[in-house]
This record gives structure tokens, sequence and C-alpha cells, in this order.
């Protein structure tokens, strides 16, 4: 896997996806979090947003409203959220560079599984390179594209520059057990350092 310093071993992708902002908001002081519309990233409050909106209710094209996937998500989770269209880089453009200094990462799925939408040609590397430029992480869901599509993931078939990457599934063949990867600098974040990570069943010996 291009770009994987360090892996931490987790059991679902709900928690490595989790860690990963943990690990970008500890590294840039930053809270808030994009994600793209339709997009599914686990069921933890943070992120189970705007996955399958109700058209009614999703706002404009430039500027959807973030929109939770289940009853109990406090609107103060909902304010540190961004839900931006897939497939468009000018609404991305200006909205991180717009509010670069307040984002901690981008989040992205390859392929959005759930509604079977594929990147147009240059949107994933267009998007790497705005974050780049923007200084924001980049984080790979690559729960389901992982290992499916290539040993390296759609991150090296595509050659698609990111910071962290997050993996599961057909990672173990069914065995409870997920991963984050990513720079050195992001991962060493980690336990023992700022960015909290613990739990008996991470890493354990069955799965690993």
């Amino acid at each position: 896997i291009p770009g994987a310093d360090q892996s931490a071993l987790c059991n679902a992708g709900t928690d490595a996806l989790q860690l990963a902002v943990r690990i970008a908001r500890t590294y840039t002081g930053r809270s808030k979090v994009v994600k793209f519309e339709g997009a599914y990233h686990g069921w933890s409050d943070g992120l189970a947003v705007s996955t399958n909106p109700d058209p009614d209710l999703i706002g404009s094209m430039s500027s959807p409203i973030s929109l939770p996937d289940t009853s109990g998500t406090l609107p103060s989770i909902l304010g540190d959220i961004i839900v931006l269209p897939y497939n468009n880089l000018d609404v991305a453009s200006e909205r991180l560079e717009r509010e670069k200094d307040e984002i901690a990462c981008v989040i992205v799925e390859p392929i959005i599984h759930g509604h079977g939408i594929l990147p147009t040609v240059g949107f994933l590397q267009g998007l790497s390179e705005l974050c780049r430029s923007c200084n924001i992480p980049l984080v790979l869901d690559e729960i389901i594209t992982g290992f499916r599509h290539g040993l390296g993931g759609l991150q090296e078939k595509w050659n698609i520059d990111v910071d962290m990457a997050v993996y599961g599934k057909a990672m173990a063949n069914g065995y409870v057990i997920s991963a984050i990867t990513g720079r050195q600098e992001f991962m060493s974040l980690l336990t023992p350092g700022p960015a909290f990570l613990s739990g008996p069943y991470n890493g354990n010996p069955v799965s690993a």
C-alpha cells in the first residue's frame, strides 16, 4: 500500500475511520471534517451523515445540508461536518479554500458504492492536489475497494496521493479486523502519542 509507513489494527471500518479523524484533528488542531454526499463511512455520530439524504432536505448542489443518518445525533456534531457533492471539484475547491483553517481532514470513498457512483476522470487526483495546496489531510476510505481492485487498493491502481487510508472486509476474508495506514507523521501521533487508541480486541491474536 503506497504511503503505509505505519499501520494500526482495529475491528471494523467505523472505529478505524473515527481513529483517522482523531489523528487528523490532533495533527491539525482543527475540528471540521469534509465528506461527500452519498458516501458511507460507518455508523459513528460524526460520520453517519448524508449517506441516503432525503432529496427534499439536502439543500443546494453548491452547499448541501449535513443531514444525520440516525436519530440521537447531536446538532453540535453536525456543525463540524461539511458535506460536498461528489465529482464536483469546483465546489470542493471553493469550500476548502474558504474554510481551510477550520478543516481537519477530507474523507472520500474512491467509489461511492452505496449508490454506484464512479469518480469522473481526474476527480480524485484533483482532490488530492487540492488538499495538498490547502494543507488539509486526505483520508481514503478503502474499506470496500481495498484488496479487491488490487493489493495496493485503488490508492495504488489510480495513483491517488493520500495521507491516511482505511481498510477492512476483504483484508481478512471474513475475520473481524480493519486497519488504518498512513504516513509516519500522522500515525506517530497514536498512543503513546497524544491520539489515544486502546481496546482489548484491537489487533487481537485470532484475527491478526
